[in-house]
This record gives C-alpha cells, sequence and structure tokens, in this order.
C-alpha cells in the first residue's frame, strides 16, 4: 500500500520485502526516491535496534558486521577490521547513547 492510497505504511514495509525494498519512494512516490533510505543519526543507536531498514539484523554487532561485509563486496576492496578494531567500533556506537536515554 503506497502513501498515496492513505494507509498505514509502518505494518506493510516490515510485512512486505518488495515494499520495503522500495525505500523512501513509498512515501514520497518519487521516482527518484526508489531504493533510497533515510540515514539516522547515530545518538542512541544502540537503544533503537532491530536494525537495517526492515530490522533483520536484531544487534549493534551483528548490524557492524553485515555493514563492513557488505561495503566491501559492493567495493570490490572489503576493509579488514580485526576482532579487536570491530569490538572498539561497536564500543564507540554504544558510547553514543545519552545518559538520559539509558535510565
Amino acid at each position: 500500500m503506497l502513501r498515496s492510497e492513505r494507509g498505514a505504511l509502518g505494518g506493510d514495509v516490515l510485512d512486505d520485502a518488495d515494499i520495503a525494498a522500495l525505500g523512501r519512494f513509498v512515501v514520497t512516490l518519487d521516482p527518484h526516491d526508489v531504493g533510497a533510505f533515510k540515514t539516522p543519526g547515530l545518538r542512541n543507536v544502540a537503544l533503537t535496534g532491530p536494525y537495517m531498514h526492515d530490522g533483520s539484523v536484531a544487534t549493534l554487532a551483528e548490524a557492524v558486521d553485515l555493514e563492513m561485509y557488505a561495503r566491501g563486496a559492493r567495493d570490490d576492496r572489503p576493509p579488514i577490521l580485526t576482532p579487536a578494531e570491530r569490538d572498539d567500533l561497536v564500543a564507540f556506537l554504544r558510547a553514543l547513547t545519552s545518559d538520559a536515554a539509558q535510565g
């Protein structure tokens, strides 16, 4: 169901992979927005799971792993992180959580 049909989009986007893959187009109906997604800020990112546009990744660590793999495969230059560097990156992202949000 697209915006023009005046229905609620939340459930449709989560329940239908074809609709989810349309990205911002579902909201704007602009053909340039097919496959485009709004990128949220990183503040409190540790509290906002599940991750990815369709909620398919449960943890922040899994999101880091998937994103690093996907970018590397797409660019043909996979970034190489040691396990310690990966853990540091996840710890950094967790550190962006405000004290007020944790309470």
